[in-house]
């Protein structure tokens, strides 16, 4: 019974001109990305075994996963028609079209539109209430919030929250791109020392925390300029994970290369010599002092003093005590 209805029904549309459907699981592949490709070719088989509802599913991950690509929006509106959700079918036509301006499928796309659209009626189809409310609390989080809050919270919980509503518009590439700045910019923010402070003040909680919000990042982005400073900072992240785990080889191994990425994160070097001394590498660690306080000279020459502490306490672990009091007496008298 369903086999004949199918074939009545597309006997019907090639009469107009129209077969909906085709060429969705035979269009061009895009170019691969992560996951994107297997949900695509899963979504597309499922279609082509009439399967829509399980279909539609999965042309909504394709779009939540890369919402600035088109084909799954037609694909989707292809499982709507086939439904009977006509309004539905509708609005995810309008969606391919506004995102496909130079598709060569356009002219077949716009009849089945108009096709959808005469079924449909005065059906309109809106965004549905629950998605319309955790559309609206994310974007109140990504104006006045936190980024990314502890146990997944913050605007990254209630991104997430979104998808779970099947919320998949192209609105999602301009909130993920919103979302992946914020996420970045809270990164930075968290590593601002406080004034006159060396280091900035983190404990292994609020390390663990910058690792999941730049791993929340790499998951929303596949700009490659991004990804290149998400990689980067996931490189500080390590040698503060590394100090506070009590993994000094790790951090002596790690910080130079950190450094070497982030010249601009000249804290690390404080980590470094913190694992150096730990290590007993007390004369690596002096080397390291005095490169910092030839930085600190250049860049942040108030900082010299901490600098000087930090060898006089070296010597004084070297068994140097006539030179740590020298360095301290100086200090003193200034």
């Amino acid at each position: 019974m369903r086999r004949a209805l199918t074939i009545t029904i597309a006997t019907l549309l090639l009469g107009a001109g129209l077969l909906l459907g085709q060429g969705v699981a035979h269009a061009a592949p895009e170019a691969p990305t992560d996951g994107y490709d297997v949900v695509i070719k899963v979504a597309n088989s499922a279609y082509n075994d009439g399967k829509y509802k399980e279909a539609a599913r999965g042309f909504i991950q394709a779009i939540q996963s890369r919402p600035e690509r088109a084909v799954p929006y037609r694909n989707l509106a292809r499982t709507y028609f086939w439904q009977s959700q006509y309004a539905e079918a509708v609005a995810y036509y309008d969606m391919y079209l506004r995102l496909a301006t130079d598709a060569d499928d356009r002219k077949q796309v716009q009849s089945e539109r108009r096709l959808a659209s005469s079924r449909a009626g005065e059906q309109v189809w809106t965004t549905p209430e629950p998605q319309r409310q955790a559309l609206g609390a994310l974007e109140e989080q990504l104006e006045k919030g936190a980024a990314y809050a502890p146990g997944g919270g913050g605007a990254w919980g209630l991104y997430n929250t979104l998808l779970r509503t099947g919320f998949a518009q192209p609105e999602l590439a301009k909130l993920r791109r919103r979302l992946v700045s914020k996420l970045l910019d809270e990164f930075e923010g968290t590593l601002v020392p406080d004034a006159n402070q060396p280091t900035p003040r983190l404990d292994l909680d609020a390390w663990q925390l910058q690792q999941e919000r730049l791993e929340a990042a790499r998951q929303l982005t596949h700009d490659e300029a991004l990804l290149a400073i998400i990689e980067r900072r996931s490189a500080l992240v390590g040698v503060g994970l590394a100090l506070l785990n009590g993994q000094y080889d790790e951090v002596v191994a790690t910080a130079g290369p950190a450094l070497e990425k982030n010249p601009d994160m000249p804290f690390v070097r404080w980590l470094q010599i913190t694992a150096l001394v730990e290590e007993g590498e007390h004369e690596k660690a002096l080397d390291a002092v005095e490169a910092l306080a030839k930085q600190l000279a250049q860049t942040r020459p108030n900082q010299l003093g901490y600098a000087k502490i930090l060898r006089a306490s070296i010597l004084q672990r070297m068994g140097r005590g006539d030179d740590a009091a020298d360095l301290y007496l100086g200090l003193i008298e200034k």
